[in-house]
């Protein structure tokens, strides 16, 4: 069976190498075929589809984004071997692809790419020092026949065997293998590849017949006249001129080609490899140096006294879980709150006193009911989301009201009594009404302070918000009706937030204090239940 081999640099645990076969793979920061618990990471980051020709990389909309080595951000690249990608703090390479050449086409082999090795990209090459002005002299002969130093060279892939380099410094990087070794550097810089044409004349350096002068270069003052080639002469690359102390010009000094210098090697005999173009790899050190741009530096945990900094840590955590699926999650509570809240007032507008109350409390109950409904329908939603096993909110709406009776005793009312936990217990436990208020009290015990701080303090934040604009909006012309509309809004939007509060809350202090993997507990227990859903 076709395959593919990723190497998995990861921020938490020991790198590892994957086979893979199977056509797709998300990848996510606690959930996915790929977790690499990076807080850089987003719950749904990205995936590799996989058709046994063709391997295609695509970012899922990630709030932090993916990128090459180089820095260039991608949205979708098909992927051959040696490509290496960062998502979030993490490295993902392409190490081979059963069946692709080294430029991603045709079948007939494996090609194996060692770790962080980027085919296509020009090598680093080091600048070429300053020069004086003149013509220069041509490069010296390259050892073996092999390729110039200085040259402009392309990294290679699979058949690479030059220096590995950290980026940006032109270095060897840290554990290299043996025998790797770059091509001696050119001294004075990169030689220009045409040469000014030599003067006729007669041969240099026999029996004291003055040194021809070198390509044009011009005379140089000194102590007199330098000796010949063969007596003395001194080489040089068109260095800078020394004055004399006479000031009496002199012919030019020879200009002798130095021979080929031996390239160094850390073995020898018949396992000591040639020299090669360097490869740009990654450096480790890269993965510790917080991104720019978008990719912030990594969410770190605060410390258990600072409570502030522990509720707003919670909250960025669940805005990361939620605003990928904020639109249809409160799009769905809107569509019920707002229209109900708007009959109530039109009701109070046009009927009197006693039908518009009336009017009201059965609008009221209809409210209940149809939250009775959304809640469960939200953890559900938000549940498949986090685990990377999505449904759409349709889906979890119609199930719901399949199970209306098992959702409204046994998700539902715990949920009424303070449950934080409720929902993700319901689904992912499979517990009743009083398991399940139990379990939500065990885990919120745990870290009671922060998620209190959290439910209720921005609870009664957005309660004065919301008062202070009901009262604004009370002053204008048909102010009931705006009021109703705004308030009704963000109430949707807290119910579809709090679902994935919810969430997150719940497989992170089950991460912290009781170990384990929760996420795939609950991926598996997911996919056991009952009743196939359509997909998101």
């Amino acid at each position: 069976m076709a395959s593919y081999t990723l190497h998995i640099q990861y921020v938490d645990r020991p790198a590892e190498t994957r086979t893979i076969s199977q056509p797709k793979v998300l990848i996510g920061r606690d959930a996915g075929d790929i977790v690499l618990h990076d807080t850089q990471v987003s719950g749904r980051h990205a995936e590799i589809l996989w058709d046994g020709a063709t391997l295609r990389f695509t970012d899922l909309g990630s709030t932090n984004g993916s990128f090459l080595l180089q820095g260039q951000r991608v949205a979708n690249l098909e992927l051959t071997p040696g490509i290496a990608l960062r998502v979030g703090n993490s490295l993902i390479t392409v190490q081979s692809v059963d069946g692709l050449n080294s430029s991603g086409a045709g079948k007939g082999r494996t090609v194996i790419a060692a770790p962080g090795m980027v085919p296509g990209f020009p090598a680093p090459m080091k600048p070429a020092a300053a020069r004086p002005p003149g013509p220069v002299m041509p490069a010296p002969p390259s050892p073996a026949g092999g390729q110039q130093p200085g040259s402009f060279a392309f990294a290679p892939t699979a058949q690479h065997q030059g220096p590995l380099l950290r980026p940006g410094t032109g270095g060897p990087a840290q554990g290299a293998p043996a025998g790797f070794a770059a091509a001696p550097p050119m001294p004075g810089g990169a030689p220009a590849p045409f040469p000014s044409p030599v003067p006729p004349g007669p041969a240099p350096g026999a029996f004291g017949q003055p040194q021809q002068p070198g390509y044009g270069q011009p005379q140089q003052p000194g102590f007199g006249a330098q000796p010949p080639s063969g007596f003395g002469a001194q080489p040089g690359f068109g260095g800078p001129p020394q004055p004399g102390a006479f000031g009496a010009p002199t012919p030019q000094s020879a200009i002798a080609t130095p021979p080929p210098q031996p390239v160094p090697s850390s073995i020898s005999g018949p396992m000591a490899v040639p020299p090669g173009p360097p490869v740009l790899v990654p450096d480790t050190a890269m993965l510790d140096t917080p991104p720019t741009g978008d990719a912030a530096a990594p969410a770190v945990e605060p410390a258990p006294g600072d409570l502030v900094a522990q509720v707003k840590f919670i909250l960025l955590e669940t805005w990361k879980v939620f605003h990928p699926v904020a639109v249809p999650a409160v799009a769905t509570v809107g569509a019920v709150l707002v229209p109900i809240g708007l009959l109530a007032q039109l009701g109070l507008l046009i009927l009197p006193a006693s039908i518009a109350a009336l009017l009201a409390t059965l609008l009221a109950l209809a409210q209940l009911a149809a939250m009775v409904v959304l809640i469960p329908s939200l953890g559900r939603f938000m549940l498949s989301h986090y685990l990377g096993q999505p449904i759409s909110i349709q889906a979890a709406v119609q199930q719901s009201i399949a199970r209306i009776a098992d959702v409204a005793v046994h998700c539902f009312i715990p949920g009424v009594v303070l449950g934080v936990f409720a929902a993700p217990i319901y689904y992912v436990e499979d517990k009743k009404i009083g398991a399940v208020i139990g379990r939500n009290f065990e885990l919120l015990k745990k870290e009671l302070a922060p998620i209190l701080a959290a439910v209720l303090g921005g609870g009664l934040a957005v309660a004065i918000a919301m008062t202070i604009v009901g009262v604004i909006l009370g002053l204008l012309p048909l102010g009931g009706i705006l009021t109703s509309i705004v308030i009704n809004g963000v109430t949707a939007f807290i119910v579809a937030f709090a679902s994935a509060l919810s969430v997150w809350l719940y497989f992170w202090v089950r991460r912290k204090h009781e170990g384990g993997d929760p996420e795939g507990e609950a991926r598996g227990r997911l996919d056991g239940a009952a009743g196939a859903l359509p997909s998101a």
